[in-house]
């Protein structure tokens, strides 16, 4: 093994040594190289047909000892351990002759488990055939050694130490040895130490991190402490995570500190000469987010929206994740949309997430939804004849959800992607509304399937990449689709428009059965949570239905700019979107105006 060290140490110097004693390396770079080489103890032909040849001309001596010298790493890498350039000969017109001493090709001969666990050599990919009359490869043998390491390990054996032992040469350039495994104290977990003003319980940090006491030390949830404590947005390390041991046992000791992430935000549309009332229309958004206000990492948020007169709508949502220190989560959310004196839609999901790093999470859910009927126009019943497009309906539903996230800052990412996938079944009745039948127009139902199945899926994707040293560009797409054999009423579609959603029109003003919107925005940063902004927003939409089955799709495009900077009270934003469609083209003297805030706590 001596011998295969100095022809490594050979590898990275000998070259560059021969190169001064030739006093060539005042001349490197100046003119073309050329090379020759010869072999001292090796057939060239069939050395050629085996492995590569080095070229034989070079546009300076900086390449050609190069190209050398990685070609020798080659050779000892095919098991040719005691590959060396003994002597390089300069002449004349930049030639340089290389004499190279090969040596025979190594292999192993046998390499005996010895009392390695065979289930850690399973795990760590050991096969008896790799090491029995194969080419040697020291590389084969160091990753074989690294994983059984990592392995050790993780089973309580941190001090662990591998190696080989009873090398012997049986006969030239065969290799013998035995794996020997020296596992040191078995180390047991003691558990979580805190420091500082840890915003967290106890509890929530062994269910988090996958720690519990007495169990064996694992190394690899060590080493991953720092980046899921990173991934809270509600905490901060104001010091790296130690591991202290003592005797036979190891107890992290982490200091933490609370960081503001609990949000308050609002919204303030400006719409002049709106497509939905014709006139200057004011829209807003309240939000709120509260997060471990208790220390569990639960999650309070509510939403309230008003997008039109008499129009509203509300959002409730509680998440209580590590029920019982399992990785699972309870999640419950609850909305109600009123949509002028039209109709009520009433709706609640309940889910149980099973979670993953990061605040990734995998979850199963179900769900209801009741639209009801405010208000029957009879005279337009007898005089079209039809039902409306609204109508009383319930719908129930379970499916999947699932949450991915790679960001390199929560709140204004500039590299990174996030994913969020749902997908649900369910069935959808329509119910009679009793005024309908009281007028006498209860046969207007009889042309209806009033129970069916409806399926839906829903995607948010995003890709986040830097430009420059400021500058982030945001790829995105949302789209949606009610897959059903029935017509989908208009209270069961979804409403798109404004400025979370197809930003250049009024809020919530386009009902689609199905929608795709493709994002493209450009971010240059001014601060850690300032930035300027352009966007394009390109849709395509299904507006179809049984009342306007003419309606096919349409394709608004939505553009625009705005500034969020940060100030001490808070995050503002200002906005500017214009968009067309099939039936509105650009208006420039009407953008749309979104005034925002935001302040974290």
């Amino acid at each position: 093994m001596q011998r295969r060290g100095l022809s490594r140490f050979w590898k990275r110097c000998g070259v560059w040594c021969w190169a001064c004693v030739l006093g060539v390396l005042p001349a490197m770079g100046q003119r073309a190289a050329e090379l020759q080489v010869l072999l001292l103890d090796a057939d060239s032909a069939r050395l050629a047909r085996e492995l590569s040849w080095p070229s034989a001309s070079y546009a300076d001596t900086v390449a050609l000892f190069e190209a050398l010298g990685k070609w020798v790493g080659e050779l000892q890498e095919a098991a040719y351990l005691e590959a060396s350039v003994d002597t390089l000969l300069r002449s004349s017109g930049g030639r340089y002759t290389a004499l190279l001493h090969l040596g025979p090709a190594y292999t192993w001969l046998e390499l005996d488990v010895g009392d390695a666990p065979p289930d850690w050599l399973q795990q760590a990919g050991y096969r008896e055939r790799y090491f029995e009359d194969k080419a040697f490869s020291f590389d084969r043998w160091l990753q074989l050694r690294d994983r059984l390491v990592r392995i050790a390990a993780n089973n309580g054996y941190p001090f662990v130490r591998v190696s080989l032992r009873a090398i012997a040469w049986r006969s030239p350039a065969a290799l013998k040895a035995a794996i020997q495994i020296q596992k040191g104290p078995l180390i047991s977990m003691e558990g979580i130490e805190l420091a500082g003003k840890p915003p967290l319980s106890e509890a929530y940090l062994y269910a988090y991190l996958g720690f519990s006491p007495d169990e064996p030390y694992n190394e690899d949830k060590i080493r991953r402490v720092r980046d899921r404590l990173r991934e809270l947005p509600f905490v901060r390390m104001t010091r790296d995570p130690q591991v202290i041991f003592t005797d036979d046992r190891a107890r992290v000791l982490l200091e933490l500190g609370p960081q503001p992430a609990s949000r308050f935000d609002f919204i303030i549309g400006v719409l002049p000469n709106s497509a939905q009332t014709g006139r200057l229309l004011l829209t807003g958004q309240l939000e709120g987010e509260v997060l471990n206000a208790f220390g569990r990492g639960e999650r309070l948020a509510a939403r309230f929206e008003q997008t039109r007169p008499q129009t509203q709508e509300l959002n409730l949502a509680l998440t209580y994740p590590y029920v019982l220190g399992l990785p699972f989560g309870a999640d419950l959310a609850f909305g109600l949309y009123r949509r002028d004196t039209n109709f009520l839609n009433l709706d609640w999901r309940a889910g149980v997430s099973y979670l993953l790093a990061g605040g990734d999470y995998f979850q199963v859910f179900v769900g209801n939804q009741v639209t009801n009927l405010l208000r029957v126009d009879s005279a337009m019943l007898a005089r079209a004849m039809e039902l409306p497009d609204t109508l009383d309906v319930r719908r129930s539903s379970f499916g999947l959800e699932y949450t991915v996230r790679r960001l390199d800052y929560r709140f204004n990412p500039r590299k990174g992607w996030s994913a969020w996938l749902r997908a649900g079944a369910g069935t959808r009745l329509i119910r009679l509304n009793t005024r309908i039948v009281g007028f006498g127009f209860e046969g207007l139902y009889d042309s209806l399937a009033l129970r069916s199945a409806q399926f839906r899926l829903e995607a948010d994707l995003a890709r986040y990449w830097p430009i420059g040293g400021r500058g982030a560009l945001r790829l995105g797409l949302r789209a949606g689709a009610i897959l059903s054999r029935a017509d989908v009423l208009a209270n069961e579609r979804y409403r798109i428009g404004g400025a979370k959603l197809l930003r250049g029109f009024d809020e919530q003003s386009i009902f689609a059965r199905h929608f795709a919107i493709a994002s493209v925005e450009y971010r240059f940063l001014l601060g850690q949570n300032s930035y300027l902004y352009a966007f394009l927003d390109q849709a395509g939409v299904d507006t179809r239905s049984a009342t306007a089955p003419t309606e096919a799709l349409d394709f608004p495009r939505g553009f625009g700019a705005g500034l969020t900077f940060e100030t001490r009270a808070g995050l503002f934003g200002l906005s500017l979107a214009l968009g067309s469609r099939r039936d509105l083209p650009v208006d420039f003297g009407a953008p749309k105006v979104h005034l925002g805030y935001l302040s974290l706590f």
